[in-house]
């Protein structure tokens, strides 16, 4: 039926034209009407706001445990730096690149522990450094060319690649959206937003 029929009908048609009335507008009461849906949003942010802050707390510790070790990786490149040794004796040259690399990993971690979205671009050099420590180190020490001691000067290293993995965990876990939610009632809360979604009327 074309509109131009239709429309002939309910000018001719006392009951179809009352009811397209009454249709009219009980469809508009049903659209204006104001929904009563409950305000969720304080569930909503506490939910996503303890995941943050339990992620945050972890990534504090280990920045933290970062910076240690990097300095500690620092201070072990001092005596073969200085000319010294640690329970090994070593030539000149062999010693100071030894004490650069140290000093080298040392600043690497200090760096990713003032910037932690570097730690997925230090892993795999670390990781593979550790790879061959173990590898090598475990061959001199079968061989009998490398005390215990000396060995002992990497297990730094070793600390800082399970560091640097963790946080790298860490941060693919991390959600950008919720990156800096705050719970709650905290000092460094967000303030609330009047201009919110509270619900669709």
């Amino acid at each position: 039926m074309s509109a131009s029929v239709l429309d002939a009908h309910l000018s001719g048609c006392r009951l179809c034209g009352a009811w397209l009335a009454d249709a009219t507008r009980l469809t508009r009461a049903a659209r204006l009407r104001s929904a009563d849906i409950p305000d969720l949003s304080a569930a909503i942010l506490l939910n996503a706001a303890l995941p943050a802050a339990r992620v945050g707390r972890r990534r504090r510790v280990l920045l933290f445990g970062l910076a240690v070790v990097g300095i500690l990786q620092i201070l072990l490149a001092l005596p073969d730096l200085f000319g010294l040794d640690i329970d090994m004796a070593m030539g000149m040259h062999v010693a100071h690149e030894s004490a650069a690399f140290n000093i080298a990993i040392g600043i690497g971690l200090l760096g990713v522990a003032r910037r932690p979205a570097r730690a997925a671009a230090l892993l795999p050099m670390v990781l593979t450094l550790v790879g061959l420590l173990v590898l090598l180190g475990a061959r001199d020490l079968l061989a009998g060319a490398v005390p215990i001691g000396r060995l002992a000067t990497h297990l730094s290293t070793l600390v800082g690649l399970a560091l640097l993995y963790a946080l790298h965990r860490t941060n693919e876990k991390e959600s950008p959206d919720y990156a800096e939610v705050r719970a709650p009632g905290s000092a460094d809360a967000p303030a609330a937003d009047d201009g919110g979604i509270r619900g669709v009327a």
